[in-house]
C-alpha cells in the first residue's frame, strides 16, 4: 500500500477489511435505501464501498426527502418495498411511532448545520453574527430555502426571531423539487439556505459559510430499518456499515459531522503516531510528555492541527474561524525538533500552538487590522 493511496481507495481498504463478518450474513442481498438530502453526498459515495466489501447491492430509491405524496414519509405509508432509510431524527422518531419503521433499530449517523452560498463569483455577505446575518437577509433582493427541516425553521422560527419575517417574506421563495443551490446557481436567487452538505456539492455557487452561534440549528440524521423488510440482516449490516469510524472519514467530507467516534487527524492519514496520545484529548502536560518520550514531535503537531483546520474550518462544515495561519508554522516546528534533542524543553509552552484573536498582531504574523492601544501587536 503506498503511503499516496487515495481516502476513497484507503477507507474501501478498512472497509473490506473491517466488515468481513458482515458480508457473511448478508451476501447477496438488494438493500432498498431512501436517504434525505442532507446525507445524500455521504450516502453515495459510501454505497459502492459497501457492496465491493459484501457482495450486496445498494439500490437508491430516494435521495431527498421530498414533498406531499412523495414524500418519504408517505411513500412508507403506502407502503413501497424499502429496507433502510436516513431521515432527520424528528422525523424518523414520527415513523417509528406509526410502526413504518423497527423500533429500537434507529442508529444516529451525523449531525447537520444550516448554511448560506451565493452565485459563484457574487460578492459573499457577512453572515458572521446575528446582526450581520440580519442585514444580509434585509438587504438581500430574494431569498431561498428548502421546504425540508432547514427551511422550515428559517421560515417559522429564525426569521420571527430576528423581527424580519414580514419584510423577508415577499422575497423568498421555498424551493421543493430541487436543490436550493441549483436555483442560486441559475441567479434565479441572490442568497439561498440549507444543510451545508447539499450546498457543497452544487456547481455554480460559492459557499459562504455556516449561520452563525445564536441562528444555526444543528440536525441529527439517523438511520432505521424499515418494517416489513425482507432482509432484517443486511439491513442491519448496512447501518452498522455507515455507523463506522472509517465511514465517519467520509462523513465529514460532505460537510457532515459524524456521530461515530472519529478522529479527523487519524494516524491513517498523517502517518505514525503513537497510539496513546490523542491530540483532542491532550492538555499542555500531556504534550510535553509525549515530546518527552518521543511519541510526537513539534512538526507532527503542526501538521495535525493543519490537517483539523482543513477538515473542519476550510472545508466540510466550513466553519471559516481562522482568518491567518503563520506561513512558516512548519519551518519553525522543524527548528524546535533540531534544537530539542540537544537541549532538552525550554519553557512550559514549548510546541504550544496558540490561537490569537485577529485584533493581536505578532511581529511575524500581521493582521488586517492596525494596532492600537487596544489592539497591541506582540
Amino acid at each position: 500500500m503506498t503511503e499516496n493511496m487515495s481516502l476513497t481507495s484507503r477507507t474501501a481498504v478498512l472497509f473490506a477489511a473491517g466488515i468481513v463478518l458482515l458480508s457473511a450474513t448478508a451476501h447477496g442481498a438488494d438493500i432498498r435505501v431512501m436517504t434525505s438530502g442532507a446525507f445524500t453526498a455521504a450516502y453515495l459515495e459510501l454505497s459502492p464501498l459497501f457492496e465491493r466489501a459484501t457482495n450486496n447491492k445498494i439500490v437508491t430509491i430516494a435521495t431527498s426527502m421530498g414533498t406531499g405524496p412523495d414524500s418519504i414519509p408517505n411513500r412508507l405509508h403506502r407502503r413501497e418495498p424499502v429496507d433502510v432509510v436516513i431521515l432527520a431524527d424528528a422525523s424518523l422518531d414520527e415513523l417509528i411511532q406509526d410502526g413504518s419503521v423497527v423500533n429500537g433499530s434507529r442508529v444516529p449517523l451525523a449531525r447537520s448545520g444550516i448554511g448560506m452560498a451565493v452565485r459563484a463569483g457574487a460578492p459573499k455577505p457577512d453572515i458572521s453574527s446575528l446582526d450581520a446575518l440580519k442585514r444580509t437577509l434585509l438587504e438581500a433582493k430574494s431569498i431561498a430555502y428548502s421546504s425540508s427541516v432547514s427551511g422550515a425553521y428559517l421560515s417559522t422560527e429564525l426569521f420571527q426571531r430576528l423581527g424580519i419575517a414580514d419584510q423577508v417574506r415577499i422575497k423568498s421563495q421555498r424551493i421543493e423539487r430541487e436543490r436550493v443551490g441549483a436555483v442560486v446557481a441559475r441567479g434565479e436567487a441572490e442568497i439561498g439556505f440549507q444543510q451545508v452538505s447539499e450546498l457543497l456539492p452544487i456547481q455554480g455557487i460559492d459557499y459562504v459559510g455556516p449561520l452563525p452561534a445564536g441562528a444555526q440549528r444543528v440536525t441529527v440524521f439517523s438511520a432505521g430499518v424499515v418494517a416489513g423488510t425482507k432482509d432484517l440482516n443486511a439491513a442491519r449490516a448496512f447501518i452498522k456499515f455507515l455507523a463506522t469510524a472509517d465511514a465517519a472519514r467520509v462523513i465529514a467530507k460532505s460537510g457532515l459531522e459524524p456521530i461515530a467516534p472519529y478522529d479527523a487527524l487519524s494516524n491513517t492519514a498523517l502517518g505514525p503516531v503513537s497510539s496513546s496520545f490523542h491530540l483532542l484529548e491532550a492538555s499542555i502536560d500531556d504534550i510535553q510528555s509525549a515530546l518527552r518520550a518521543g511519541q510526537v514531535t513539534c512538526r507532527k503537531l503542526v501538521e495535525l492541527n493543519l490537517a483539523r483546520i482543513s477538515a473542519y474550518d476550510k472545508s466540510g462544515l466550513g466553519l471559516n474561524a481562522i482568518q491567518t495561519i503563520n506561513s512558516h508554522a512548519l519551518q519553525e516546528a522543524e527548528r524546535l525538533d533540531r534544537a530539542f534533542g540537544p537541549s532538552g524543553p525550554v519553557g512550559s509552552l514549548r510546541c504550544i500552538l496558540v490561537l490569537v484573536r485577529d485584533q493581536l498582531e505578532t511581529i511575524d504574523m500581521p493582521t488586517n487590522r492596525e494596532p492600537t492601544a487596544g489592539n497591541p501587536r506582540l
